[in-house]
């Protein structure tokens, strides 16, 4: 393979990298099963595959192999394989490896990708690459802020596209945007999150901006703070705080005093907004830290404090299971373990909790205290990393660098355009030479000129903290994940971590047999990645009409076995059952929903949602068929070992027992359904009912 590949592969994965970072914020689809967070994991998915295959085509290409010699990069490996190793003692291999079936993020496929990603920026990125992937994340909030701001006056974008009409009507009540917008991330608190991370990096962007040239960057920022104070998140507000607090404490007194006027400005919006639209934020801010007992009974229970119940089940769950816990993306079986009664008074006391909402409690219960500590150490790795190039770039006077070992040929003269200045790099092997460039401007004076790199790993330090900080109170998405792991990798690549070469000893034909094997690697990841994206719109497709062909489309595309296709599929199976006027048909249909019940629950024997709906496909065939009723039974007292806190699954129980004509034990299911939530009305009727007694 000749070296006049390499430049075209360049450009295809500088292009993946610019597109992943437009797309994964903005995209969200009506064709799938879940509006944003599945279109966006998919995007991360093909991208990870496309930078994995055009960096070894590269690598191939060019006769050796480039690996970061990097703590951070070696910490996130680590990381990783933690994963790979928490999975594999999972009570739930299937979600491990894909994640929640309506998130994704977190699962082994979506580390896989991250890493990948994270990996390639690192390898592939110069200076000037770098600092213009910086500016496209930047660009890319700015447009998911855009998009989300008109939604808090009644006019959603999101809805002129879902319904052709600009307005805020197409969302329930409690997805109001006119009171919480959440743009094109899906939640107010997750669009939180991206904003806060962003919001320093704006600021970076102001501070090293020409003076005449800085109405465009204030804009940005002004976007930024609106868009982040429109969602009314608390936990916003603290990461807000927090990463203003760091990035002003980083750039010190000095710049602060030149920028004065920015940064009053900015604290002068943020007021006005919060006197002025910030209502529904200060109601949420007083009903946080009202007393328990203050709380109207109507009103629902606060988030904070159903929040730490559920961080009291992560503990427990942790402590049961410390070294590994019990597999990525599991919490919301291990949860239901270990679910603390006082979570039956609250208003949510039947919602499924599939995070902990808080990222750290999540990785303890889900993979242990290794799982927690390897984050913590990337995390500290990546602090620390960046904290020594935020120091380390005062010492040329503000001028970049080109990262080491990236300076080009002997016979090569490399300029990196940065902001009116340039940067020649020649082949000396001593550190590249500043000039600026002048075209009739003035020039800039290189003593104080704030380096663009230091500034830019001080907004990342402030970024990615304040962004720790809003995920203490929630938890990651793809769209978060991604732009943290990238920020990142971006700062290392401009500061140019030192990479380890590896020569590849290949003549022309085994080079070709290499560059054929990772193509042929390359589509086959391709089809495995469309295949789940096509299994996921026929899944959409088939409960939308709950029909039959669309579910078994979906099952036959995914590749491998689903159990939550499966169990969804057995149930439509037994409605045509009961429905079927043949009684040859329905007896086909009723074995086939028993087999394929059967395959889902050997699948995911712990998965209690699996499990629940294996159980309404037995209750149904138990309507025309009772010789089903004793398999019922079985699952629902499995439903009470998997939730023993859970009234619901006592009540279920309690009906089965009842369809046997076991009162004496429903009686006893039925008790302790009622003892577990006392305001249970439907378990206290059908308690009072079975006693021959009237509802009081």
């Amino acid at each position: 393979m000749g070296h006049k590949i390499i430049p075209v592969l360049d450009k295809l994965i500088w292009f993946t990298l610019l597109t992943s970072v437009v797309l994964t914020p903005l995209l969200f689809s009506t064709a799938g099963t879940e509006l944003f967070e599945i279109p966006k994991m998919f995007i991360v998915y093909l991208s990870a595959v496309l930078l994995l295959v055009l960096t070894s085509l590269k690598f191939i290409a060019q006769g050796k192999i480039q690996i970061p010699e990097n703590v951070v990069f070696f910490s996130l490996l680590a990381f990783v394989a933690i994963q790979i190793v928490s999975t594999l003692t999972s009570i739930d291999k299937f979600t491990s490896v894909f994640g929640y079936p309506t998130r994704l993020n977190g699962g082994l496929l979506s580390q896989f990708a991250y890493l990948i990603i994270f990996t390639a920026a690192l390898v592939n990125l110069n200076f000037q690459k770098a600092q213009k992937l910086l500016l496209t994340m930047i660009a890319a909030a700015f447009a998911v802020a855009l998009w989300g701001i008109p939604g808090h006056f009644g006019y959603d974008p999101n809805c002129l596209v879902l319904t052709g009409k600009l307005n805020a009507a197409c969302w329930q009540k409690e997805f109001d945007p006119t009171a919480r917008i959440f743009s094109t991330l899906g939640q107010p608190n997750w669009l939180a999150s991206f904003m806060v991370m962003i919001i320093p990096l704006a600021l970076s962007l102001l501070l090293i901006s020409k003076k005449g040239s800085r109405l465009l960057p204030f804009a940005i920022i002004a976007a930024l703070i609106l868009a982040l104070l429109f969602t009314s998140s608390i936990s916003g507000l603290l990461g807000l705080a927090v990463a203003v607090l760091i990035f002003s404490a980083t750039i010190g007194t000095k710049l602060i005093r030149k920028n004065f006027k920015i940064f009053l400005a900015a604290a002068i919006l943020t007021a006005l907004v919060l006197v002025g639209s910030g209502a529904t934020l200060r109601s949420r801010i007083a009903e946080a830290l009202a007393k328990p007992q203050s709380v109207k009974a109507n009103a629902g229970t606060p988030s904070g404090q159903i929040r730490l119940i559920v961080w009291q089940g992560a503990g427990a769950a942790f402590k049961t299971r410390p070294l590994l816990g019990f597999g990525p993306e599991t919490f919301i079986y291990s949860y239901y373990r270990f679910r603390p009664e006082s979570h039956n008074a609250t208003s949510e006391w039947n919602f499924y909790y599939n995070k902990a909402h808080n990222e750290f409690l999540n990785y303890a219960a889900n993979t242990g205290i290794l799982g927690l500590g390897a984050y913590l150490i990337f995390l500290g790795a990546a602090f620390f990393e960046l904290f020594k190039i935020s120091k380390a770039g005062g010492s040329r006077g503000g001028v970049p660098d080109l990262p080491a070992g990236r300076q080009g040929s002997a016979q090569s003269i490399k300029q990196n355009q940065s902001f009116g200045s340039s940067i020649t790099s020649t082949s000396t092997g001593g550190p590249p030479k500043a000039s600026l460039a002048s075209s009739g401007e003035e020039t800039l004076d290189r003593t104080r000129t704030p380096n663009h790199r230091a500034i830019f790993a001080k907004a990342a330090i402030a970024g990615v903290a304040g962004y720790l900080v809003t995920v203490f109170f929630g938890f990651s998405i793809v769209a978060t994940q991604l732009f943290m792991f990238l920020q990142i990798a971006i700062i290392l690549a401009m500061a140019g971590p030192p990479l380890k070469t590896i020569n590849l000893r290949m003549g022309n034909l085994a080079q070709k047999a290499a560059a054929a094997v990772v193509l042929a690697a390359g589509v086959w990841l391709t089809v495995f990645v469309l295949r789940l994206y096509t299994a996921d719109v026929l899944a959409a497709r088939a409960r939308s009409l709950a029909r039959l062909e669309p579910f078994a489309s979906a099952i036959s595309f995914f590749p491998g076995q689903n159990p939550f296709y499966l169990s969804e599929y057995s149930y439509v199976l037994a409605v045509y059952a009961s429905e079927s006027k043949d009684p040859n048909v329905a007896k086909i249909l009723e074995d086939q929903a028993a087999a394929e019940s059967q395959k889902a629950l050997s699948l995911s024997p712990n998965n209690i949602l699996v499990l629940r709906k294996v159980s309404q496909t037995y209750e149904e065939l138990s309507q025309n068929n009772p010789a089903y009723k004793i398999k019922l039974l079985e699952l629902n007292k499995r439903e009470t070992e998997l939730a023993p806190t859970d009234p619901s699954g006592f009540l279920n129980l309690a009906k089965a027992q009842l369809g046997l004509g076991k009162n004496q034990a429903a009686l006893k299911s039925l008790g302790k359904a009622v003892d577990l939530k006392p305001d249970y009305q439907e378990a206290r009727g059908l308690l009072d009912q079975t006693q021959g007694k009237k509802l009081q």
